[in-house]
């Protein structure tokens, strides 16, 4: 553990190195300070590798008891643990693992800063950076072909020759590139940010989101703009997942040049918000990134409800709706009420059955609709042509 030491300027140092490299390899993320701390009586004993402190390390950061008693009151995205690691062998300078969750790191603290740039180093790694030899697609550290410089996550003697630059066939040193196409660090540490922040979401990890409403308070389409663009070391694959009502939809959808994506949605009245969570996937199943943005509809005027069961009524599994009064009311306010087209969903968002009904007529129609659906939870949509009159989720019993 380290003496009892001043460590704010030896933070500040290292928060120094950490953001020139972001800048120096274009990399958007900016980090900051949020609290420096000892750690408190908590019987931490130093181990005999840099792997057992970190061990030690990881329940302290989730757990009750931490190094600065709560890692969410402070809301710290990332904990590094400064130790003399006198007990440690003499080539280990400090340890993070690739995407780790929590995303914590053990650095010895003559090591953090020097040529070897460890905390930089280490950082690179929680945001998914790999040694040269990582067998991950673009997360690999570059060397000059003639050892002038090797990038900061690249495998170091002490004498080390490391740059404050993660790998970027994009950028050079000394009028040479830092990287190759497959050899992009940086690219990878872009893309991996937004998952890491899980405090602090930086800007780049943002969406924004609008509805395009067919009729008040009914928002059947929400086109969603993402400011993290997909980037060229990564074929991305976006997954959707929306939330309405306590309920999951997923969905994929490819960005468009402009880098919109309009998502169909089936939205429901009387919900005030709508969470829409987009997951950016790399090569296989590798998360690159987390977007969030809850979209809010506005709805002056609460619409009337649809009472939400239909039940089964006999033997023959004929149903019975409890809806009358309110179809009759849309079969009255509406002139050609035999257009009518009453469309069933799972919870999942996926057709079950659809059909037209005559709303005067709507007890035997849904009985011969919905004859044979099983009993569950599901969403009754009513149309007249194009136009959305009704949305609701019903039970069947």
């Amino acid at each position: 553990m380290m003496p009892m030491v001043n460590l704010l300027p030896m933070t500040r140092m290292m928060l120094s190195q950490l953001n020139i490299t972001y800048i120096r390899s274009k990399v958007k993320h900016r980090a900051r300070i949020v609290e420096v701390a000892k750690l408190i009586d908590i019987g931490w004993t130093d181990k005999f590798s840099s792997n057992d402190d970190l061990n030690q390390l990881k329940p302290l950061v989730i757990g009750p008891s931490d190094p600065n008693t709560s890692v969410n009151n402070v809301k710290a995205d990332l904990v590094v643990l400064l130790t003399t690691g006198n007990n440690w062998p003499a080539d280990e300078h400090g340890i993070a693992f690739k995407c780790a969750t929590p995303p914590c790191t053990v650095v010895k603290f003559n090591s953090a800063t020097d040529r070897r740039y460890t905390f930089t180093h280490e950082v690179g790694h929680l945001l998914c950076g790999g040694h040269e030899d990582d067998l991950t697609p673009f997360s690999k550290a570059y060397k000059d072909s003639a050892n002038l410089f090797r990038t900061v996550i690249h495998q170091a003697p002490a004498e080390s020759n490391r740059i404050l630059n993660y790998s970027n066939p994009y950028v050079k040193y000394s009028s040479k590139p830092t990287g190759t196409k497959y050899q992009y660090n940086a690219c990878v540490i872009q893309n991996s940010g937004c998952g890491m922040a899980g405090f602090n979401e930086p800007n780049e990890c943002t969406i924004n989101a609008k509805g395009k409403f067919d009729s008040e308070c009914n928002p059947t389409t929400i086109k969603v703009t993402a400011s993290m663009l997909p980037t060229t070391c990564n074929a991305q694959n976006y997954k959707f997942e929306y939330t309405i009502d306590g309920f999951n939809y997923y969905t994929s959808c490819p960005f468009t040049s402009n880098n919109y994506c309009d998502i169909y949605l089936l939205i429901f009245p009387n919900r005030s918000s709508i969470t829409v969570k987009i997951t950016a996937y790399g090569n296989g199943t590798q998360v690159i990134g987390y977007l969030f943005k809850t979209f809010t509809t506005l709805c002056p005027e609460t619409p009337m409800q649809l009472p939400g069961y239909l039940k089964k009524i006999d033997n023959n599994g004929s149903i019975k709706s409890q809806s009358s009064s309110y179809l009759s009311r849309l079969a009255q306010d509406n002139a050609n009420p035999e257009e009518i087209n009453c469309s069933l969903f799972d919870l999942n968002g996926k057709l079950i059955i659809s059909g037209n009904i005559d709303l005067l007529n709507e007890l035997e129609q849904l009985n011969k609709t919905y004859l044979n659906i099983s009993s569950g939870v599901y969403f009754l949509q009513i149309k007249e042509v194009d136009k959305l009159l009704y949305n609701s989720k019903i039970i069947v019993k």
